[in-house]
Order: C-alpha cells, then sequence, then structure tokens
C-alpha cells in the first residue's frame, strides 16, 4: 500500500521500521569500519570508499 494511503498508526510502525533499520546500519557499518583500522588501512581508503574525505571518515567512525 502507498504511505498516501495508510492509516496513520501503521504508518508511524513503518517510520519506526526505518528508524531502527537505520541505527542496525550504523552499526554494522561501524563494526566493519573498526575492522579496516585494526588491518590498518587508512581513513582516505575508508572515505574514497564511502565518497568522503578521510577527515569525513574518521569524524564518524574513529
Amino acid at each position: 500500500m502507498a504511505p498516501e494511503r495508510m492509516p496513520t498508526d501503521q504508518l508511524l510502525t513503518v517510520l519506526k521500521g526505518y528508524n531502527t533499520a537505520g541505527e542496525r546500519v550504523d552499526q554494522a557499518m561501524q563494526h566493519v569500519a573498526d575492522i579496516l583500522r585494526e588491518r590498518h588501512v587508512s581513513w582516505a581508503a575508508i572515505g574514497e570508499t564511502l565518497g568522503v574525505s578521510r577527515q569525513a571518515a574518521w569524524k564518524r567512525f574513529g
């Protein structure tokens, strides 16, 4: 069903699910970044992979 047609309570549940999914993705990305750093992969390489600067990668995951 299109979101525009969903009842409000159902749409709020959908929104909550998206938020939870986002949190799980953030945790998974942090875990992978931690492993890469343990392997001495540079912040520049991590940033390049994500399409951001090394400083932005460090700020997010460092």
